[in-house]
């Protein structure tokens, strides 16, 4: 069973400004999430998917395949994120898919490797493909006909809750998603209907989508590196 590990780098991003190419530890974003999966003992290829020529290169220097995209399915206004994730897949063939982000650079080769066994020794009458996810505990309020109304306690209640009592809430993270890849290729989505829900640690599931996260993401890779 053939592995492929997608990572797709597109030029225009809008809130951080070549966000891929910043530096980050001694390479940069793309480098560091191709060395991670070059360092999973369970990921065969590693495809990276562009409409940049420079980044491109840059990922066939560091060891990837790489693939050319589209302008078309690099614009966020002219094309959904399914179209995206179909062109994508249709670009390649494999076994397996494991779609990585390079803004995710906490997420190393363990645990790719942890979530790719988890999904190769699955019950396949069960689960049909693996997303990570983090676990929340805390209060949430959600709006209830157009006001903010608590989630997972109550507020009014004799006690007020820890909030490591209550009931956690998981939100995706966007880390690590698996899936066979004819059923990626048809369902045109990250994860099927019977996803394994993969937990990843809250330490690690940092995503960089803005100049604020990517400066609290160096500061914490420095600060684990002294």
């Amino acid at each position: 069973m053939e592995v492929t590990a997608i990572v797709v780098a597109r030029s225009g991003s809008l809130r951080v400004k070549n966000k891929n190419l910043l530096p980050f530890k001694k390479t940069t974003l793309l480098g560091n999430k191709i060395e991670q999966l070059k360092s999973c003992s369970r990921v065969d290829r590693i495809v990276v998917g562009s409409d940049s020529d420079e980044y491109l290169e840059y990922s066939k220097s560091a060891g990837a395949e790489v693939v050319k995209r589209s302008d078309e399915f690099c614009d966020e206004t002219s094309r959904t994120p399914n179209d995206m994730i179909e062109d994508m897949c249709q670009k390649i063939d494999s076994d397996i898919i494991l779609w990585a982000h390079c803004t995710n650079p906490f997420v190393d080769d363990q645990l790719y490797d942890d979530a790719l066994k988890m999904f190769i020794e699955r019950d396949e009458e069960k689960y049909d493909s693996l997303m990570s996810v983090v676990e929340l505990k805390t209060h949430i309020w959600h709006k209830v006909g157009g006001e903010l109304a608590p989630m997972n306690y109550d507020p009014y209640g004799k006690e007020h809750p820890l909030a490591k009592t209550l009931d956690p809430i998981y939100y995706q993270d966007g880390a690590i998603f698996i899936q066979p890849h004819k059923q990626m290729l048809k369902n045109k989505y990250f994860f099927g209907k019977k996803p394994i829900h993969y937990m990843m640690p809250e330490n690690r599931a940092l995503d960089i989508n803005t100049d604020y996260d990517y400066k609290v993401a160096k500061s914490i890779a420095e600060w684990r590196t002294t």
